[in-house]
């Protein structure tokens, strides 16, 4: 929303429609604080949130200074010192990307401090000519108090992240040039080996007890057939043994003549 709004705010300083400007400039801070106390009591912190976040506010800072400068709103040597300050340090993280470097660069307490003194310029400026209270003279010194304090603290920060900066570059560089490079997994590719490791060890136990069931059913099939057999073999030997009750055995005529007289008896 506070990106959608810039062009708005920039168009209505433009026309020097001040109130208007100053109203649509509430509204996106208004904004910026739902959106973080939403993010902080319902859980829902996203990674493109906190990339979109301060992506919007430097954004709508250096678009309304840049704004102000082209209508002598303010002295344009402080909106060249902004810009260039935001250029710079964008500069460098490139220029680091560019040599495979990836330098983590937090927020110090001079940039923080020149954050909100550029914050507090930008709506006094907007509030001040909007509600046509450029005349009184004492804000035309709190305005004035705020512009040099704003250019100190940009200058600060700005050398507090040149130093942090070359800091980094000398020690990533201060490794022998003839070593293979050491490769950093990326967080992405990290839970990818992780998840890939857990996966094959998932596999290797199925195919375990796979294997452990199929041992087990060979061991119970064997043991059926066993079973089959030697009760096949027995049924097969009481056949024959009833058989050869049944039949005469061949040289033992005495006895069939035997069990013929026996019948006539």
């Amino acid at each position: 929303m506070r990106l959608f709004l810039v062009p708005v705010i920039v168009y209505f300083i433009s026309v020097e429609e001040m109130m208007s400007a100053f109203a649509i400039f509430l509204i996106a801070g208004v904004s910026d604080g739902v959106d973080g106390f939403i993010a902080r009591q319902f859980h829902a912190k996203t990674r493109l949130g906190a990339i979109l976040d301060p992506v919007a506010d430097k954004v709508m800072l250096v678009s309304i200074f840049v704004a102000l400068g082209m209508i002598d709103a303010l002295p344009r040597w402080l909106i060249v010192l902004f810009v260039s300050r935001d250029v710079g340090i964008i500069g460098a993280v490139m220029l680091s990307s560019a040599l495979g470097q990836r330098p983590k660069i937090k927020p110090i307490l001079s940039s923080k401090l020149n954050t909100a003194l550029q914050i507090m310029l930008a709506s006094l400026v907007l509030a001040v000519m909007g509600l046509g209270l450029a005349e009184l003279t004492f804000w035309h010194l709190v305005i004035e108090v705020l512009i040099w304090a704003s250019a100190v603290t940009t200058v600060v920060s700005w050398l507090g992240y040149l130093f942090i900066w070359m800091t980094y570059a000398a020690e990533d560089g201060a490794t022998d040039p003839h070593e293979a490079p050491i490769a950093r997994p990326a967080p992405d590719s990290v839970l990818d080996e992780e998840y890939g490791a857990s996966m094959i060890d998932l596999v290797r136990e199925r195919q375990a007890d796979l294997a452990e069931d199929i041992a087990t059913v060979r061991e119970r099939s064997s043991a059926q057939v066993a079973q089959v057999r030697e009760l096949a073999k027995d049924r097969a030997r009481e056949s024959r043994e009833l058989l050869a009750k049944r039949m005469p055995r061949p040289g033992h005529k005495d006895d069939l003549h035997d069990r013929e007289g026996e019948d006539q008896g």
